[in-house]
């Protein structure tokens, strides 16, 4: 009884001494391919965030831009009127 009791302990021992290193392998496998997934997901954030502040930057030089034209055209008229008001007068 003895001896089959400790040829049980020592075949789970060496269950356990074989299984446990493939288990955590397998384990430290899928976990770096989690970070592989995860480094690819924060490149393509990162992408998108420099994308983002470009195309805000772009719509601000656009509105700028829409502000000068705006005035420009708003000044080019005043210019426009005070010319034919004088002309009026004259």
């Amino acid at each position: 009884m003895k001896k089959k009791l400790k040829e049980a302990y020592t075949l789970l021992i060496l269950v356990l001494i074989i299984s446990l290193p493939i288990i955590h392998l397998s384990y430290v496998i899928q976990l770096a391919k989690e970070q592989g997934e995860i480094r690819k997901l924060k490149k393509i954030v990162n992408e998108s965030e420099e994308l983002y502040q470009n195309r805000k930057i772009e719509l601000e030089n656009k509105v700028d831009l829409e502000k000068i034209e705006k005035e420009a055209r708003i000044k080019l008229d005043m210019e426009v009127s005070n010319e034919i008001e004088y002309f009026k007068l004259k």
